[in-house]
């Protein structure tokens, strides 16, 4: 049996870690595991993507969560050691079959004496600590297959290591794995839904919180110093996350309501930071160690793909916004289309980037009322009685559709002002900005960063000045974002890259200050 696990563990580690295939391994057990319980324990009444999104989402977490014992107590590299839980992920799927063998056909079905697969939420009373307790909703499929995890765990330190305490505390992580996703992360995700979240639906909260401990997981402990670099960087998503908030302020005053949009926008922001350091590294630093790894990209994007699927399935209007921006932003930096070499599709595509963000924050403020207005019908009388839709302008105005175009536009100009500092790369790489394209006509580089300065002030100016005149916010506030803007317009540093982080706080500094000032004229 050793020498069988001992093959079986040398085969694994000689494949390159991929991505895809933990992406793949989760699908398959996850479909598996859907079609076994359908075919063998009893039909769910659970609606399928939201079925599926959770079974698949939980084996993605589960494959990382479980491989923390690898990853801390085997021998380095982790990516050579870590295919070997895939092993385990397989196993999945076999519960079912399992039960059934033990029980015999038509003694395991679910919800009949005691009989389910399903999360404790009473953590610590309900968890059955043995791993098998019918009466428990642990049935021994289901605890067979934990319990072969905890060991597998141990037996591969052991032979990796030859070490029996690393063994031994490996199995223990193992085990406590096993309690952390079966009980305590469940537990606190109906503690919070109970207390903050009253009526929302307990299984897209657990397919939310799934993937942010998996984020937060591969982060902090597989990739610590990807970490670091995202912290770092995020200041390139701060103004996506202002953008988002005047669009909330639009419309109403700034509550609680916002943090959805803001939860999307900095996962988005996440993602495209990641996106454009791993292309850009390929592109830009030929040979040279890869500070972004392309299995980060892969896991990260494959995270933010799935709370997309997760709002599609919830039926989520969010999602539609959050397809837009994903594609652009794969499209602005995949080797694919690279869009971000090309005039006028980088800027653009960057402006699909800031009108999304306005949208989010605006659908995050109307949608709800706009969905009790069309349950109700209240407006769809002016037209025919049997109709219940009714235009977005009729609520709120057409000035809030005009605000999504120009987040659109102003984007676009303002996204110019990040070429300033990349314009020798950009030149040597023949990618197509402003200024490459200027100083190949013979204009001088001072003189494209005074116009693409003048211009973001020209705009940041009108977003003062315009809701002012319009009587959105007060004329002290105006004048406030009127000096921001000239403070982006006269900004100079000796370094580009702090230059335009700067300016990047100054701008998300000046749309932060607009969604005050709209919010407090509103309240």
């Amino acid at each position: 049996m050793f020498r069988f696990i001992a093959n079986l563990i040398k085969v694994q580690e000689k494949r390159a870690f991929h991505g895809e295939n933990v992406i793949f391994f989760a699908f398959f057990v996850g479909s598996m595991r859907w079609l076994m319980e359908v075919f063998l324990v009893g039909f769910s009444g659970l609606p399928v993507a939201k079925h599926l999104l959770l079974y698949v989402s939980w084996y993605f977490m589960c494959f990382f969560v479980f491989g923390l014992p690898v990853r801390l107590l085997a021998p380095p590299p982790w990516e050579k050691r870590i295919n070997v839980m895939l092993v385990g992920l397989f196993l999945g799927f076999l519960p079912p079959i399992v039960d059934v063998l033990v029980y015999g056909w038509g003694e395991a079905v679910m919800g009949e004496r005691n009989f389910a697969y399903a999360y404790v939420q009473d953590f610590p009373e309900g968890w059955p600590w043995l791993l098998i307790d019918p009466e428990r909703r642990m049935p021994p499929g289901e605890g067979g297959v934990l319990w072969a995890a905890v060991l597998f765990t141990g037996v591969y330190l052991w032979l990796r290591t030859k070490s029996a305490l690393r063994a031994i505390t490996g199995a223990t992580m193992a085990y406590g794995a096993c309690v952390f996703v079966g009980a305590i992360m469940p537990t606190g995700v109906a503690w919070l839904r109970d207390r903050y979240f009253p009526g929302s639906e307990l299984g897209y909260l657990l397919i939310d919180a799934q993937i942010a401990i998996t984020a937060l997981v591969y982060l902090v402990v597989y990739r610590p110093s990807l970490a670091l670099r995202v912290a770092t960087r995020f200041v390139h998503a701060l103004p996506l996350l202002a953008v988002a908030s005047v669009g909330y302020a639009w419309v109403k005053p700034l509550d609680a309501g916002l943090l959805p949009a803001l939860l999307l926008m900095a996962a988005s922001g996440v993602m495209t930071i990641v996106q454009n350091d791993h292309w850009d590294d390929l592109e830009e630093r030929p040979g040279e160690p890869e500070r972004v790894r392309r299995h980060d990209v892969v896991v990260l994007q494959f995270l933010w793909l799935s709370i997309v699927m997760g709002l599609v399935a919830r039926d989520s209007h969010y999602a539609v916004i959050l397809l837009v921006y994903g594609v652009a932003s794969y499209l602005y930096n995949a080797p694919l289309y690279r869009g971000k070499r090309y005039f006028p599709a980088n800027l653009k595509l960057e402006g699909l980037w800031g009108g999304a963000a306005f949208m989010i924050g605006l659908f995050a403020a109307t949608i709800p009322e706009l969905v009790e207005i069309v349950e109700h019908r209240s407006y769809a009388s002016r037209i025919r009685p049997e109709m219940a839709m009714m235009p977005f302008s009729w609520k709120y105005g057409g000035d809030a559709a005009v605000a999504a175009f120009l987040a659109f536009g102003g984007w676009s100009v303002l996204a110019s002002l990040k070429d300033e500092k990349d314009v020798e790369t950009d030149a040597r790489l023949g990618s197509q900005t402003v200024f490459t394209l200027l100083v190949r006509r013979g204009v001088a580089v001072e003189e494209i960063r005074r116009v693409v300065r003048a211009l973001a002030f020209v705009f940041m100016a009108i977003g003062g000045v315009a809701p002012a005149l319009l009587g959105r916010v007060a004329w002290p506030y105006a004048l406030a974002l009127v000096g921001l803007g000239a403070l982006v317009a006269g900004l100079r540093c000796r370094d580009k890259s702090t230059e335009f982080r700067g300016i990047l706080l100054l701008l998300s500094a000046h749309l932060g200050l607009l969604a005050y000032a709209l919010s407090a004229h509103a309240a």
